[in-house]
């Protein structure tokens, strides 16, 4: 009988988890992702620079989407 209550119990948790971990998972995707982006070594236009790198700044928008 106490088997039988200790199921129940567990199978009440729900899902958070699950939640918590795919949260988790998630930050740790988008810092690894930021982490590729960095300030170009440029003299002069420096706004040319910045978007040379759209790849990089496409990929970290994306994984918020």
């Amino acid at each position: 009988m106490n088997t039988k209550r200790m199921r129940q119990t567990n199978d009440d948790r729900g899902t958070g988890r699950t939640e918590a971990f795919s949260d988790g998972v998630i930050a740790v995707a988008i810092t690894l992702l930021i982490l590729d982006i960095h300030v170009p070594n440029a003299q002069k236009d420096l706004l040319q620079a910045l978007l040379d790198q759209w790849p990089a700044y496409l990929g970290y928008v994306t994984s918020f989407l």
